[in-house]
């Protein structure tokens, strides 16, 4: 019997290795291999996207990659081409055949037209903008109004059908999506939401073509969102979309979490990252409020400060009530302290991809010291009872708040994070990126070779790190996606804070982040880079095995 055991055992173990080495031969016959620029790298890495334009996936909280795992979702910006319009662009792993199946006005520069997949491999989802009727003015006579879309796109039939709103982040089943504003991201940082301009043939509902005047700049609007976000909006905030219907629902107004929060109401308030829990029970939400501030160090004359909240969501609940939540953390990348508020800096909340547990990491520290402490919260689901919470406020919602100045050492898992932290499943092993500012920081043979960061493997149980490739990300001098832009999309870098239209800002925008992203097994990881030559975009991917 034994003996059958082992038997069985070493059959498995066998066919993994002979599947995995398949896979492998497949993808470099397929795709360019990477050199991953250093001697004692991991090596199974490829380039999948073509030379011939600029390709992004989505962030680092979502899979570019089918449920199957066969297909990949990027967008192609429109920086090569002669139109406003994105391309959404599916390649397959097995053939390498790289197909343009939509196109698509409602992009940004770092988070494209947020492309990822629903609950299979039929079930693209991406942004869009629709024309929703057209209306008499005096000026142009009958002009179209547009309005951005969430779209659900069946590859293998060529069917689309339209989502009530945009989509930010699909939840891990693919059945629902939550999502801010997106029309009004750019407000608090340019290239994340939907900034785009009808100038040229925009697809309708109908699939017909509509010839616009190029020199018309009509807003991007919709019903459900006002203009003034002072003191909170009453109808914008965090959104839920049922991918099945297409309906959209406003799930807690930034009213509702102005109060919560007791910010001060003179201010304007925005919705940004908006993030299911790997069992879809909560959802982390940032909330940027807009400050205007007279501190002589400080050139802009409005500052940014981003709150943290967890919002707890129950899909069986259709009372209407304001849901349960709890604060985070409060930071600023602007200042330390003002107006009584010591406010560290931070960056990249994002949910340990753990079913079994609800916890956050994020980078925390000061931008004046390199590296970052990664830090990792460990959300106790008690703080939404009434009877466990020290405080309430006036609606009656729990305030439950986090230790903000991480005074616990223990919640510290890492001393030298950078870039966007990407935990696996085990809870103990992290992917770090790092961003083109965070260069300078490192002191091994990376600074020998400019432009390039590192993407390191770190076991935070025994501080251990391992580079797995060195990636390049570009130059300032060899932006070509950012020169290629000017003059074509001014439109994108108009925002209420202040200076953030500056040449410098809009570079930036441009800028290239690798965003590291899970395949659905764990077993890979998607990644952007800059070609070296071009100075666009490209995606790739390696193979991590079993980490």
């Amino acid at each position: 019997m034994s003996k059958l055991i082992t038997f069985i055992l070493y059959t498995v173990i066998f066919w993994e290795i002979w599947v995995v080495s398949f896979e492998l031969s497949e993808l470099s016959s397929t795709f360019h291999h990477v050199d991953s620029l250093c001697a004692s790298c991991h090596r199974n890495v490829w380039r999948i996207t073509s030379l011939n334009g600029s390709f992004i996936h989505r962030f680092f909280d979502t899979s570019p990659f089918s449920p199957s795992g066969r297909y990949l979702g990027v967008t192609r910006l429109p920086v090569t081409v002669d139109s406003d319009q994105a391309q959404i662009v599916v390649i397959d792993l097995k053939t390498g055949r790289q197909m343009i199946v939509a196109e698509s006005g409602a992009w940004a520069s770092q988070l494209g037209a947020q492309v990822q997949w629903g609950a299979r491999d039929d079930e693209l989802i991406f942004n869009d903008i629709v024309v929703t009727k057209k209306k008499e003015t005096s000026k142009h006579g009958l002009t179209p109004e547009f309005e951005a879309k969430g779209v659900v796109f069946d590859m293998f039939k060529g069917r689309k059908r339209y989502l009530d709103c945009p989509v930010y982040q699909v939840s891990p089943d693919g059945t629902l999506a939550a999502s801010p504003c997106l029309t009004k991201i750019h407000h608090t940082q340019i290239g994340y939401g939907i900034t785009a301009k009808q100038n040229l043939n925009v697809k309708t509902q109908s699939n017909s073509h509509g010839n616009f005047n190029r020199n018309l700049y009509p807003n991007i609007s919709s019903k459900r969102y006002s203009n003034d976000n002072k003191g909170g909006s009453s109808d914008d905030g965090l959104f839920i979309i049922n991918i099945a219907s297409g309906d959209c629902r406003l799930l807690v107004s930034l009213a509702k979490i102005a109060d919560f929060l007791q910010l001060n109401g003179s201010y304007k308030l925005y919705s940004f990252h908006t993030k299911w829990s790997p069992d879809q029970k909560y959802i982390l939400f940032v909330v940027r409020q807009l400050v205007n501030v007279d501190i002589p160090s400080q050139k802009a004359k409005s500052i940014r400060i981003s709150h943290a909240i967890v919002v707890k969501y129950d899909p069986s609940d259709k009372s209407g009530q304001t849901p349960e939540m709890f604060k985070l953390i409060s930071w600023s990348s602007h200042i330390t302290k003002w107006a009584q508020f010591s406010l560290g800096n931070g960056n990249h909340p994002n949910w340990i991809p753990d079913m079994n547990s609800h916890r956050i990491s994020m980078n925390i520290g000061n931008k004046f010291r390199h590296f970052w402490d990664l830090v990792v919260f460990d959300i106790d689901p008690s703080c939404f009872s009434n009877k466990n919470s020290n405080n309430s406020n006036s609606n009656g919602s729990v305030i439950c708040v986090i230790d903000t100045k991480v005074s616990n050492s223990s919640n510290i898992v890492f001393r030298k994070s950078t870039g966007h932290p990407l935990f696996h499943p085990d809870g103990r092993h992290v992917i770090l990126d790092a961003g083109r500012s965070e260069i300078p920081w490192f002191e091994f043979d990376i600074n020998q070779t400019p432009g390039y960061v590192p993407i390191r493997r770190v076991d935070t149980k025994t501080g251990k790190e391992e580079i797995l490739m060195n990636v390049y990300v570009g130059l300032s001098r060899d932006d070509n996606e950012f020169r290629r832009s000017q003059g074509k999309f001014e439109y994108m870098f108009t925002s209420l804070w202040k200076n953030q239209g500056s040449y410098n800002k809009e570079m930036n925008a441009w800028r290239c982040d690798v965003h590291p992203a899970w395949s659905k097994d764990y077993r890979w990881l998607a990644m952007n880079g800059r070609d070296r030559k071009l100075g666009y975009r490209q995606v790739y991917i390696i193979y991590m095995g079993n980490l």
